[in-house]
């Protein structure tokens, strides 16, 4: 068969996975996912989805060949507590060859806190299924921080941000962004070498996700 052909020609990209739980406490349902993708060739377009967490995948292109590292941070309103999370990659090579990856991991136990779904359920889980993902990660001349901030709230009043901190708690990044879903790229190569802080927030609620750049 066609599939059959295309699953031989084309390589499995995901060369390491890690699956921890989020250290942020004020977002006790969320995980951070680590993957380290062996990007065949530039330009090659990727979208990484999951059995939980955001509603809309990430979609992304990785310019560099070789291993790529980056960290996807997600919330999930699956009850109970999902045991297992399976990743789902597909990817386009730049002659448009279309390729898929798979792997399934165990869920870590985090201090996961229940909550119950308000009446109508997938409008409610799209409300609150959220996620950040940064690539590559380490970085030294460019980022890329995908968001999905999962909500519609203050669509349109300008209250989507997406801001990055030294440690030391100095704004070093800020962008207004009006849609739910989307990507930033932006050059860091005059950053110092350290580890920074990358939020998403609308007005004064936050999600934390911590990446060293180089």
């Amino acid at each position: 068969m066609d599939v059959a052909t295309k699953d031989c020609e084309c390589q499995k990209v995901i060369r390491d996975s890690r699956l921890d739980c989020d250290p942020d406490p004020n977002n006790p349902a969320g995980y951070i996912l680590t993957l380290v993708i062996n990007n065949p060739v530039p330009g090659t377009t990727y979208t990484v989805g999951m059995d939980v967490g955001p509603v809309v995948p990430f979609t992304f292109t990785l310019p560099t060949p070789g291993l790529n590292t980056l960290t996807l941070n997600f919330t999930t309103l699956t009850v109970p507590a999902p045991s297992s999370v399976v990743i789902k990659v597909h990817y386009y090579l730049p002659g448009g060859r279309e390729c898929y990856d798979e792997l399934k991991l165990v869920a870590p136990p985090c201090n996961w806190v229940a909550e119950k779904p308000a009446p109508g359920t997938n409008q409610s889980i799209k409300k609150s299924a959220t996620a950040m993902m940064v690539f590559p990660n380490p970085a030294t001349s460019q980022l890329s921080i995908g968001y999905n901030f999962g909500t519609e709230a203050g669509e349109g009043t300008g209250n989507r941000h997406v801001v990055v901190y030294d440690l030391t708690g100095r704004e070093v990044y800020r962008q207004q962004v009006d849609n739910v879903t989307g990507t930033l790229t932006f050059p860091i190569n005059e950053w110092a070498s350290a580890v920074y802080l990358v939020k998403r927030c609308i007005c004064s609620a936050f999600r934390s996700l911590i990446n060293t750049l180089n």
